[in-house]
């Protein structure tokens, strides 16, 4: 079976960077491989060219440059910029369709996943069926997290939701982001399923009753990763059991109003990491 994935956001060959999206891939690709299946990556990668591989789980990894000297300067103009995103999403939909076309006519595709916003030319055509993976687009992330939605990302948001109604399936790794989107289109997705994220599988020994339990949060300083919600959880648990638990926060810095308690030991992303 020939599985391929339409995703930016995919590690680099050296193991570093990537997105939570591209993580999803790369832990999931790892299982398809060892279950005798192929797997392609389709990564956009605007304004400057790299070389395809094979990474080291034996997932193939297609580049796709998308660069756009229009976009770019249509991006500059006062009061058509507000339309960039929206133009650049169709721009890069179509190169990454006519990549989908050639890896197809290689070695038939027998299912295909995009990362939420899908690809417009995928739904318009309906050549191939696709699964479209829900992650928190701009959009949702902005509304989510209380702060002003532009009208470019309202734009945007609108031209994905002709790729989430016409996906053969909709998965989520959690039924609460399934219902926030289907509030956002104010309908509900006609074909979707819940499927939690892979975690391995990890050996936990036994903590004794006197020890101290270290919880570590890490994330970059975005108000997406939840670190004020976890404050508020953290001053919820002191009440019961302060003196027996540590809390690490690695990279967010919580809001400069917040008096923190005395077990929470905050932590820069780039120095102070020795445990």
């Amino acid at each position: 079976m020939h599985i391929c994935f339409l995703d930016g956001q995919y590690p680099h060959q050296d193991g570093t960077g990537g997105g939570g999206a591209g993580w999803y891939i790369k832990m999931i690709g790892a299982h398809h491989i060892k279950n005798g299946n192929d797997v392609t990556v389709l990564k956009v990668t605007p304004n400057h060219h790299k070389n395809n591989y094979i990474d080291s789980n034996g997932v193939q990894i297609i580049h796709y440059k998308t660069s756009s000297p229009f976009l770019y300067y249509f991006s500059k103009t006062p009061l058509l910029k507000v339309f960039t995103r929206f133009l650049a999403d169709l721009h890069i939909s179509w190169i990454g369709y006519k990549y989908i076309v050639k890896q197809n006519s290689i070695k038939k595709i027998d299912i295909l996943e995009v990362v939420d916003g899908g690809n417009f030319w995928l739904s318009l055509f309906n050549k191939f069926k696709y699964v479209e993976h829900l992650h928190c687009s701009q959009y949702t992330i902005k509304k989510q997290c209380g702060l002003k939605v532009q009208m470019k990302y309202i734009l945007e948001r609108r031209l994905s939701f002709l790729s989430l109604s016409r996906a053969a399936v909709v998965i989520s790794p959690s039924n609460a982001m399934l219902s926030i989107v289907e509030k956002e289109r104010n309908k509900l997705l006609p074909r979707k399923k819940m499927i939690p994220l892979c975690v391995e599988k990890n050996i936990h020994t036994a903590i004794k009753s006197n020890e101290k339990i270290r919880f570590i949060f890490a994330s970059r300083n975005d108000p997406l990763k939840g670190g004020d919600t976890l404050y508020r959880a953290i001053k919820i648990v002191n009440k019961k059991i302060y003196d027996k638990v540590e809390f690490n926060i690695i990279g967010y810095s919580p809001n400069s109003k917040s008096i923190l308690p005395e077990n929470v030991i905050i932590k820069s992303l780039y120095r102070d990491l020795n445990y």
